[in-house]
């Protein structure tokens, strides 16, 4: 079930004028929809990639949050850490939970330490843990927050230690803008100015230095120009209709980013999907709350995967999706839509990610597989074998609702390629939760 099918999504839907519903509909069924399982789990993964080098441990991880008014370092007089006021709520206190946690389970890395407690564990690396990084102030204004302390800027000038950034996921603009320029600066001499200092002192962090689960577009990389202009027309007649400010039309700084995650909606997505002081418009998530009835969508979602085979412009009425599908495990579904992905030449790895709304990690493994297999060459272009598995499935799926393993002799390939179940009962499966149907 899509989420425009929900009752939930009906009523939203109701509101937008008759020929405005069917475009509201392609979007909400777009956004990104992130369960808490999921969210620990995959963000568990990142932060077990960015320390599983002994260079980076010992680690002390701390949760982002907003830099607190009239206070010049993150450590207090006595050297502990400020902590978010919000400690059980939204973001924050979900983070501090799982940085807590992760740091219990884990040898040589620790939460929120004071500066006595960074010294005497002779701390090599501090993390900065968030769920998003969506126009980049809030992370920028962290880091340099605990920066500003002169005994970590002392550490740090030294090479002692150093910044690394775990995020669920981040965006182009954050990554850009997150540490050359404050935004909020009026004017380019200011701006250029303070590129000069954050440069001469923190430093740009390198890309090898930032885990993130799933990279967003503006909007989804899978719309269609026609499609993204009519929803951001959407969201600007519906703002000025019912009074939504300017700067959340498209979310904060214009971000425009879809993701929603069960502890708090970012500003960051359009106003139109979570902002309610009007009494007149009643949006999909109100203050932020993640509603019990959409919890289904978070799971593995038939319909869902069939819309994105059909964004990428594979729609055929002879092909029956619903049967074709429900017969395949999990690892198939995925590994099937990855080589579909390439065949779009949709060739970059955030991309299909984003597309498939799947972690970057585990696209990285099913590209491995691939590549394992010899369905694809190091350019990510399918492989004669590759093509022939698409052809020998698009034939099955016209007329079948056969699991893919029995695909016959049609095409030569080795016999542990007969099908993409196949390939996933030779090694455990790729996440949690995957099987082998075959």
């Amino acid at each position: 079930m899509l989420l425009s099918e929900t009752d939930l999504g009906k009523k939203y839907i109701e509101q937008f004028d008759r020929e405005d519903q069917q475009i509201a509909k392609k979007f909400i069924d777009s956004l990104i929809i992130i369960s808490e399982h999921r969210f620990l789990n995959e963000l568990s993964t990142a932060l077990d990639e960015l320390t599983k080098h002994s260079t980076n441990l010992p680690a002390a991880l701390y949760p982002v949050f907003e830099k607190k008014k009239n206070t010049s370092s993150f450590f207090q007089e006595d050297g502990t850490p400020h902590m978010s006021e919000a400690s059980h709520v939204g973001s924050e206190g979900i983070l501090q939970k799982f940085c807590r946690d992760y740091a219990t389970s884990k040898k040589n890395v620790y939460f929120n330490l004071s500066l006595k407690e960074l010294k005497e564990k002779k701390i090599r690396s501090i993390i900065c843990v968030d769920d998003i990084i969506a126009s980049g102030k809030r992370m920028r204004e962290f880091i340099e927050w605990i920066y500003g302390n002169k005994t970590i800027k002392s550490w740090y000038s030294f090479k002692w230690i150093k910044f690394l950034i775990v995020t669920y996921a981040v965006t182009e603009k954050g990554l850009k803008g997150n540490y050359l320029y404050n935004n909020d600066t009026k004017t380019n001499a200011e701006r250029k100015k303070r590129s000069k200092d954050i440069i001469r002192t923190l430093n740009i962090i390198p890309d090898e230095q930032i885990k993130f689960n799933i990279k967003l577009n503006d909007g989804r990389s899978f719309w269609i120009s026609k499609d993204k202009n009519e929803i951001i027309r959407l969201c600007y007649k519906y703002a000025k209709k019912y009074n939504i400010p300017e700067k959340w039309i498209l979310g904060f700084n214009k971000t425009f980013s879809t993701i929603i995650f069960p502890h708090s909606v970012p500003n960051t997505t359009p106003g139109i999907i979570w902002w309610g002081k009007n009494q007149k418009w009643k949006p999909l998530f109100p203050k932020n709350v993640f509603p019990a009835q959409i919890i289904d969508l978070t799971r593995l979602n038939l319909s869902k995967v069939e819309e994105s085979l059909k964004k990428l412009g594979f729609d055929d009425n002879k092909f029956n999706f619903d049967a074709f599908l429900k017969a395949q495990s999990e690892d198939s579904k995925r590994l099937f839509l990855f080589l579909l992905c390439l065949s779009k030449k949709k060739r970059r790895i955030s991309i299909i990610s984003e597309v498939m709304e799947l972690p970057i990690i585990y696209v990285e493994k099913l590209r491995d597989k691939c590549l394992e297999y010899n369905l694809i060459t190091s350019n990510l272009i399918l492989t004669k074998q590759g093509r022939n598995i698409l052809k020998s499935i698009k034939k099955h799926m016209k007329k079948s609702q056969e699991n893919i393993c029995i695909i016959k002799e049609e095409y030569y390939y080795p016999m542990s390629l007969r099908g993409l179940t196949a390939l996933s009962s030779k090694t455990t499966s790729l996440e949690n939760g995957g099987r082998n149907d075959c």
